[in-house]
Order: C-alpha cells, then sequence, then structure tokens
C-alpha cells in the first residue's frame, strides 16, 4: 500500500479545509443586516450600505417597531446590496 506524501497531505487537508469553509458559509450572503442608530441621516447611511432594515434609536414605539422590522427583515431575508 503506498503511503502518501506530505505533499499530498498539505493538499488534501487544504480541499478539506476549503469543504468545511464552504459548508460553514453556504448562505451567510443572505444574512440581512439591521441598521439601529441615532443618526439624523440614518437612511441615508442604510442606503448607501445597501440594506432597506434601518430604524433610528428613539423612534416613537420604539419596543413594537424594533420587532417588526426584524420580523420583516427575517421574512424578506435581503442581504445589503451596493447594486
Amino acid at each position: 500500500m503506498r503511503t502518501q506524501s506530505s505533499q499530498e497531505e498539505a493538499r488534501d487537508a487544504a480541499a478539506a479545509t476549503v469543504h468545511r469553509m464552504l459548508v460553514h458559509d453556504a448562505g451567510e450572503e443572505r444574512i440581512p443586516i439591521l441598521l439601529v442608530a441615532g443618526r439624523d441621516d440614518l437612511p441615508e447611511v442604510a442606503a448607501r450600505m445597501g440594506t432597506p432594515y434601518c430604524l433610528a434609536k428613539g423612534s416613537r414605539d420604539y419596543g413594537t417597531a424594533l420587532l417588526a422590522i426584524l420580523e420583516r427583515a427575517l421574512r424578506e431575508r435581503r442581504a445589503p446590496s451596493t447594486a
């Protein structure tokens, strides 16, 4: 039985690492980002970042608004886009 060379072992280890990373990261590109800040220009910042989900701190009925936008983000699953 032939044994693997150290070069072959390194190649196999690298391939296994790449596979683990691929499996681990699968779907992360679809994670929505919610911006919460006290800035006056929050909608513009969110637009530049490409996320439709933002909420100003101190908003009226903040708790209810936060739950609503989180629910929307999880339902839509729109990841940031710079398009």
